[in-house]
């Protein structure tokens, strides 16, 4: 989920991955071509779904809707709100770096206008948002608000934007 970025790898032990296990099974989500694609460009995202272990695919480009998959007769719009599958075996994704993505992924989403502006979060920034908060320690919720506030147009853990 984390590429080999400096900045990227330096935010992994607030998740609790040390920086050398990048490509641990719990920072790797392995997609369809095109869905890797559009989740590095951040058009779509992973949101919690109704249990701990469920994860929800959310298309936020919606230009991408009637993009078809390449090798599948499926386009973005068929699999927006399906579960992602894995395998029972073997580690899950963190669920707090993919809690961490959906807060970047859809401030991203109103910044190239895919989304609209509003001071609320959406339910699923809301829920994102509570994840990363109330499942570390205060230090590392501390470094994680550090994190998102460096982006200019920040977002609070409050649900408002300021």
């Amino acid at each position: 989920m984390y590429k080999r970025q400096r900045h990227a790898i330096a935010q992994l032990p607030v998740f609790g991955l040390e920086q050398s296990k990048v490509h641990h099974p719990r920072n790797v989500l392995r997609l369809q071509e095109c869905l890797e694609r559009a989740f590095d460009r951040k058009q779509i995202t992973f949101i919690q779904g109704d249990t701990s272990n469920d994860f929800k695919l959310r298309l936020l480009d919606k230009g991408l809707k009637n993009v078809k998959l390449k090798g599948t007769k499926s386009t973005f719009a068929s699999l927006e709100g399906l579960p992602l599958h894995m395998k029972q075996k073997g580690p899950l994704p963190c669920r707090r770096l993919l809690a961490h993505h959906v807060i970047l992924r859809y401030r991203n989403a109103r910044k190239q206008h895919w989304l609209e502006e509003s001071d609320d979060l959406t339910p699923e920034e809301v829920q994102a948002e509570n994840l990363v908060s109330h499942s570390l320690d205060e230090c590392a919720q501390a470094r994680t608000k550090l994190m998102l506030s460096v982006n200019k147009q920040c977002i609070g853990i409050f649900g408002k934007r300021f």
